[in-house]
């Protein structure tokens, strides 16, 4: 396989297709105004202020807030969270049809593919359930492993085994990750009905074709690490530039546009990444 003909297609098809940003667009400006209705409604504002104005936030204060707004806290934290859960899985099953609709070369067309969703929106909600269970059984895991090592005394034991359990980590992570890589182009390439059996194909096809499953997962991975580079360059170029500016007004100006840009890239780098993945599926799925 030709990686690196389907990693420049993808940006290609990125570069030519900017309505694949939509969705990603309506969720920011959603997560945006749900995060202020949580802030007021919780009245966290309140406590914030301390920390804005650079003010310590002490215990005592933070134990007064839980105890005369914890209801308000715990409803408003709920909404929030369910909110942006279903909502989120909606948004993502648009930005995978479209995505869909590119690697098959067909148009893309944003409201069709919107009233278009509803097949998907089950599966979608039981995948992600699937994977936050996958990710918890893999934390339960790790946490045991390190409180097993606080009991072990000897102090070279302790060290080998944290080391082992290190890599014991690092290998669960790297498994889970990798087996479960291909799930949504199964999903919506592979047209799977159950939500249970798209991770048991991912994980088939990631134990068939390991090596180029890995390849793949860890040029994802290095270019992720440039895009990384890339934003903290902008931050630090920005901070580097702030103390020159005349006004604070300025200041903010500057400060939009240096955040405008970081969120730009990486969720081109995120939209680059699925479309990456939706690319390689068929040829890494003929080759089984």
């Amino acid at each position: 396989m030709d990686y690196t003909k389907h990693g420049i297609y993808s940006l290609k098809g990125l570069i030519k297709n900017p309505v694949l940003f939509i969705p990603d667009f309506i969720m920011y400006v959603i997560t945006y105004i749900a995060t202020i209705f949580f802030y007021k409604s919780s009245n966290l504002d309140i406590l914030l202020e301390q920390f804005i104005l650079g003010q310590a936030i002490k215990l005592d204060a933070i134990i007064d807030y839980l105890a005369t707004n914890s209801f308000h806290f715990f409803v408003s934290g709920s909404i929030f969270i369910l909110l942006t859960f279903f909502l989120g899985v909606g948004i993502d099953i648009l930005r995978f049809r479209l995505i869909k609709r590119f690697i098959l070369k067909q148009k893309l067309n944003l409201i069709k593919e919107f009233f278009g969703k509803k097949p998907y929106y089950l599966k979608l909600v039981f995948l992600k359930v699937y994977v936050y269970v996958l990710t918890l059984f893999m934390l339960v895991i790790s946490t045991a492993i390190i409180l097993m090592n606080n009991q072990i005394d000897n102090d070279i034991i302790g060290v080998l085994l944290k080391v082992v359990g290190l890599f014991f980590g690092i290998a669960i992570i790297f498994f889970i990750k990798s087996a479960i890589m291909y799930r949504h182009a199964i999903l919506f390439l592979g047209e799977e009905k159950h939500a249970y059996k798209v991770l048991t194909r991912s994980l088939k096809l990631f134990l068939r074709n390991t090596w180029p499953v890995v390849t793949i997962w860890l040029i994802i991975i290095s270019v992720g690490l440039g895009v990384w580079v890339l934003m903290s360059t902008i931050g630090l170029i920005a901070n580097q530039i702030q103390p020159f500016l005349s006004s604070v007004n300025m200041v903010y100006i500057l400060s939009a546009v240096a955040t405008l840009l970081v969120y730009l890239i990486k969720l081109s780098y995120n939209l680059w990444e699925h479309m990456f993945l939706f690319s390689t599926y068929e040829p890494i799925k003929k080759s089984s």
